[in-house]
């Protein structure tokens, strides 16, 4: 890979990562929620957290945790965009979409009922090959 595209990259994960308010280290995460740092690695290996692979640790996305807990439904994105990688489901996540009114997955997620529903279709979708909206 060339300097300059590991640079472009490099930019637009730090850009990311900004706009979902940064991120978390994996004792913050079991402080939010409760939880035994164990059980945060537990999570994270289960896919029911998006971590983000910094160096050797591992950094978990501020933008998939809402008051006290996850993002409702949060782990049938994980699993279902596992193969994209996590920044591509990170990206998902906070941009918005003309599927659901202009609202980010996220946010779709958060205010429930048919919007819920619409985003585990778009990512079920994505996994049986179909593809973004």
């Amino acid at each position: 890979m060339s300097s300059s595209l590991k640079l472009d990259l490099a930019e637009y994960e730090a850009a990311l990562e900004r706009r979902a308010g940064g991120s978390l280290a994996p004792a913050d995460v079991g402080h939010l929620l409760g939880i035994a740092l164990q059980a945060v690695d537990e999570r994270r290996r289960a896919h029911s957290l998006l971590a983000i692979r910094k160096g050797v640790e591992w950094a978990y996305p501020r933008a998939q945790f809402h008051d006290t807990g996850t993002i409702p439904c949060l782990s049938v994105v994980v699993e279902g965009l596992e193969m994209s990688g996590p920044w591509v489901t990170l990206e998902f996540l906070l941009t918005p979409d003309d599927a659901l009114g202009g609202a980010s997955p996220k946010d779709a997620l958060l205010r429930g009922g048919e919007m819920r529903d619409r985003v585990v279709t778009i990512v079920r979708g994505h996994r049986e090959g179909e593809g973004f909206a």
